[in-house]
Formats: C-alpha cells, sequence, structure tokens
C-alpha cells in the first residue's frame, strides 16, 4: 500500500529489517527450543525473539517494519511525547492545507481570511 501512494508529502517512515538468524546460530536453537517446548505459554519465544530484532531507522522512504509486520509505518502519537511526531503533525497539517488552499483557488472560490 505505502509503496503506491504517490504524493509530496514528506515524512519520517520508521523502519526496521527482517532479522538474520544465521548471526547467532546457538541463540537462533535457544529461540526454537523456546518456540517448541511452549516455556512460557509462548510468552518466553516472544520475549527472546526481540534480541533478534534490528534497530529501527528512520526513513524519507516507506521501506518495511518487520517488528510491526507493516509494508511502511509512520509514528504518530502526542506530540508531547516526541518530537519527530511533532514534525509528522505539522507536516501533515501543511500539506492539508496546501491542498485545501489549491483547490479554492482552482475553483475560482475565495479564499476566506481564517485560512493560513
Amino acid at each position: 500500500f505505502c509503496g503506491h501512494v504517490e504524493n509530496k508529502l514528506k515524512l519520517g517512515f520508521r523502519t526496521q529489517m527482517k532479522p538474520d538468524f544465521r548471526s547467532c546460530p546457538g541463540e537462533y536453537k535457544v529461540l526454537q527450543d523456546l518456540k517448541n517446548y511452549n516455556q512460557g505459554d509462548g510468552y518466553c519465544h516472544a520475549w527472546f525473539f526481540r534480541r533478534f530484532f534490528n534497530p529501527v531507522k528512520i526513513s524519507d522512504m516507506p521501506l518495511e517494519h518487520f517488528g510491526l509486520g507493516l509494508e511502511c509505518y509512520v509514528q504518530w502519537s502526542s506530540p508531547i511525547r516526541r518530537f519527530g511526531d511533532l514534525q509528522a503533525h505539522t507536516a501533515v497539517k501543511r500539506f492539508l492545507r496546501r491542498k485545501r488552499l489549491y483547490d479554492l483557488v482552482y475553483e475560482g472560490i475565495p479564499v476566506p481570511s481564517g485560512i493560513t
């Protein structure tokens, strides 16, 4: 979905590449044992799996986020908690305002004074 949407809005996409299990064969065996023996009703396997996750990176290209199982992901939460969220909110608002202004001008409708 993300790779097929075209617009000029630039956002910080959070990406996480798929883990490489071959890099730690001993730990991978432990992971498989936790899964096969259902230790902790699956919670141990899920927790141990995190050891293989790659760090998250920010990109202006919509790339896969393995940990969330998504084709692409833009973090969008409270701007009080993260500066990056505030940047995403601002970029989307600016994009939507510009589109609305463009539509008004294109249709020959006067721009209301309250829109900036």
